[in-house]
């Protein structure tokens, strides 16, 4: 997720004719980064979680940490006592942008790697398209985010790189 739009001003800092679509499910992470982002109007900001389809999910706290909720499908009763947002896909965004390609594509969305690579998952209409990847997995939270992960990227040749929690991944043919 977007979280409060940091990353997103350092991406409009660094490429000012850059379009941004941060994507974050959280309400009270939403109403700072609308506030974080007021003078940055390059940057479109929805108020969804990526999923694997578009679907209603649930946002659940399951470690009770402020940074680290994850999201759910609401198939458990227990679920719909909790704060939801709409599931969206990359495919959606990538379609609905008529971007040519994704110059840097940034995932931090604790667990959800493991359905937006998944096999039921049409990752393969815009992963081709993606030149950077950087990610952070979370296998602790939900198993199969690298399984799923570099099971997908494998059909590309990517230059990698570790930096701190997150997994660069650079798209030599596409540079």
């Amino acid at each position: 997720g977007a979280n409060i739009g940091t990353a997103s001003i350092f991406f409009a800092n660094r490429y000012p004719n850059a379009k941004i679509v941060a994507v974050e499910p959280e309400a009270g992470n939403i109403e700072m980064m609308q506030y974080n982002l007021q003078y940055y109007p390059q940057v479109k900001i929805m108020h969804a979680a990526l999923w694997n389809r578009e679907t209603e999910l649930a946002i659940d706290d399951p470690y009770h940490a402020p940074s680290s909720f994850m999201t759910n499908e609401i198939s458990e009763p227990s679920l719909l006592q909790k704060e939801h947002t709409q599931g969206i896909t990359i495919e959606k965004i990538f379609r609905d942008s008529s971007f040519e390609y994704i110059d840097i594509l940034k995932l931090d969305i604790e667990g959800s790697e493991a359905d937006i690579f998944s096999e039921r998952s049409n990752y393969q209409s815009w992963l081709p398209y993606v030149k950077v990847l950087i990610i952070e997995l979370h296998d602790r939270m939900r198993s199969d985010c690298s399984y799923n992960f570099f099971r997908a990227i494998g059909w590309y040749r990517y230059f990698f790189m570790f930096i701190g929690e997150n997994l660069i991944f650079i798209r030599e043919d596409l540079l």
